[in-house]
């Protein structure tokens, strides 16, 4: 509205302007009405300049126009109704008509006066059943650098800073130190200026013309009100998310709270809180997203505030581990994966926290309990395997007999091996028999060795003992026997070809006679079976 008094809607929509109000033409009439009170007549007067702002009930505000009194209207969209709300109807063209009385004192009867390019700024608050639109500076009459602050449930201005006098052109103000607050600091009067309003209710001005019109500032300005003054409890109050939201199984986190806030927490389940509700321990079983939403009275206006934050429950389960078989002596080596951290009882040979090996050589056949932790948590369950240790057998055996005629050239080969469990018989690397004992006739003179190998589970010994091939013409006689029954060497007899025996005899190691036999066998063959000599 300018000088005609008209109201213009624009709709952004269609791109269109509506006349809503005013005389359309000529200087309006002002009809002040009565004060508070909505008319469809009511009609601010001649003014430009005007400074304005909305409230959170969508009503405008209007006031401080140049050519006007220091009047401050509200207008309603919905009716098109103007209601004069606060300060003088008087039309005074020399007057500022303000009213400053006191600081910090909220009143009907006190506002600032009309002015030429002042200033006004809001921020809806959520944080507040009130709104604060806010007016600085401008001039009439002289440069002003006072602050006031409009409560429009109360119908009251409050001077809060700066002077009730229009300053000189020698009037500079008093910058301080850039950057620090202080209370000796002063906003140089200006008029044309920036301003804004927080969501802390701080006042931000910048620029405009600057100390009575000498110059055009750039210099920015933040003014932070007393709560105390302008009736605004400042709530700075942080809700944060627990400090730890990734958590192992069957463990907890937990966040604190102001004990002032009444609290709600969804879901309503797996959580704990103390006596007044300042800490708050959660304990879910899976991963959960809670939602806290707190609620309290600030400025008579109740307050809430919320924030949704997701737990992760970390829950994780032991890998399996082979049983295994090693021999007597021998280590195993299992690879384990590295991002646990194992525990094994009892303990490897060699293992660290990390590695990807991990090696065991017990003595005798163990099973092993493991635990183990993955990203700090515990794994939930135990794992157990069992190393199997078998014995190294012992292989051996008997050839018998050690020497034998080419026309009856028949080993037999009786095993005297020990842990054993199969066995495998060779005559020159070529398998003859897998049975505990075996027989090997001969086809050739000469000598001939025999390997026998002991099998226990995979562990391995193996012997080898040769016996010779005689060919015709050749004599045998041994020099020992052992007539006990066992069937290895039980007789005694001279093995030879082509040849008379006519006479036998056995001497002892002194030369004394212990044995004679003059009996006479075409065979050569002169057994003593089970006779002692």
């Amino acid at each position: 509205m300018y000088l005609d008094g008209d109201v213009w809607k624009y709709d952004i929509t269609s791109n269109e302007w509506t006349w809503m109000k005013g005389p359309g033409s000529g200087m309006p009439t002002p009809n002040f009405g009565t004060q508070g009170v909505p008319s469809t007549t009511n009609q601010p007067g001649l003014g430009q300049c005007w400074e304005f702002w909305q409230d959170r009930n969508g009503y405008f505000y209007m006031a401080h126009g140049a050519y006007n009194s220091s009047a401050l209207w509200r207008f309603d969209p919905v009716s098109l109704m103007w209601t004069w709300m606060n300060g003088i109807d008087l039309i005074s063209g020399n007057a500022t008509g303000a009213s400053y009385i006191s600081r910090c004192v909220p009143s009907s009867d006190r506002y600032p006066g009309k002015r030429i390019e002042g200033r006004g700024a809001f921020h809806i608050n959520a944080n507040a059943c009130e709104d604060y639109l806010w007016f600085c500076g401008g001039n009439s009459f002289g440069m002003f650098n006072d602050l006031w602050c409009y409560k429009p449930t109360q119908n009251t201005w409050t001077w809060v800073a700066g002077d009730s006098v229009g300053g000189s052109t020698t009037s500079f103000g008093n910058y301080g130190v850039k950057g620090v607050p202080s209370s000796t600091n002063e906003l140089p009067r200006r008029q044309g200026h920036a301003m804004w309003v927080d969501s802390l209710q701080q006042v931000w001005v910048f620029g405009g013309i600057v100390r009575g019109g000498v110059s055009r500032g750039n210099d920015l300005w933040r003014f932070t009100p007393e709560p105390t003054c302008i009736g605004f409890e400042v709530d700075t109050t942080q809700i944060l998310p627990p400090s730890d939201l990734l958590i192992c199984k069957n463990e907890s986190t937990s966040m604190t709270l102001d004990p002032a806030w009444t609290v709600n927490i969804q879901p309503n389940a797996n959580y704990s809180c103390n006596s007044d509700t300042s800490l708050i321990t959660f304990f879910p079983p899976s991963k959960t997203t809670y939602t806290i939403i707190v609620s309290k009275l600030i400025n008579n206006c109740p307050v809430s505030k919320n924030i949704s934050f997701t737990i992760t429950v970390e829950e994780y389960f032991m890998p399996s581990f082979p049983n295994s078989m090693i021999c007597e002596g021998q280590s195993t080596t299992i690879s384990v994966d590295t991002s646990y951290q194992f525990t094994f009882l009892p303990s490897a040979f060699s293992y660290n926290m990390g590695s990807d090996l991990a090696i065991f050589n017990p003595n005798v056949t163990t099973t092993y309990t493991v635990t183990a932790t993955k990203n700090g948590c515990p794994v939930s369950d135990s794992a157990n395997f069992q190393i199997v240790v078998n014995k190294i057998p012992h292989a051996d055996f008997i050839v018998s007999p050690n020497l034998v005629d080419i026309a009856d050239a028949q080993f037999y080969l009786f095993n005297q091996s020990s842990d054993a469990l199969s066995y495998q018989w060779f005559v020159d690397e070529l398998l003859i028999d897998t049975t505990l004992d075996a027989t090997y006739l001969a086809s050739d003179t000469g000598k001939i060795c025999f390997k026998l190998i002991a099998i226990n589970q995979g562990c391995i010994d193996s012997v080898i003992h040769c016996g010779e091939v005689l060919s015709g013409g050749y004599v045998f006689i041994p020099n020992a026997f052992s007539p006990n029954g066992d069937l290895l060497n039980d007789g005694f007899q001279v093995i030879g070809r082509d040849i008379q025996l006519k006479t036998f005899m056995i001497y002892n190691r002194w030369g004394q006679q212990l044995f004679r036999n003059q009996r006479y066998q075409q065979s050569m063959e002169w057994p003593i079976q089970g006779r002692r000599l």
